[in-house]
């Protein structure tokens, strides 16, 4: 009859109803655990971020301290250079000087 079968019809709307609030709850409960996921993400890029950035200030600092010690480094042979010159010098005076006394 028509009334059984109105009757039918709002039971499978209803049963229609409790199916899409449950999955509407499902969609809600899977975009929170996205999002979650998605802030987890970005807090780790960040971070990952920020580590990459620390890292690279380090080596700048390292490569400033690497070209200091190439200049000390060069430095150090231009004075030992200029030493030995020197000493060179004193080594020719020394025996100008010997030779003059000789005479």
């Amino acid at each position: 009859t028509a009334e059984s079968d109105f009757g039918e019809l709002v039971k499978n709307f209803e049963g229609g109803v409790e199916d899409f609030g449950e999955f509407s709850a499902k969609l809600k409960l899977e975009a929170d655990r996205r999002r979650e996921e998605e802030e987890a993400l970005d807090a780790r890029y960040k971070e990952l971020s920020y580590d990459r950035e620390m890292a690279q200030e380090r080596m700048a600092d390292e490569e400033v301290q690497v070209e200091g010690l190439f200049l000390s480094r060069d430095n150090a042979a231009q004075e030992t250079l200029i030493a030995q010159h020197d000493a060179d010098d004193l080594g020719r005076q020394r025996y100008e000087i010997h030779e003059v006394l000789e005479a």
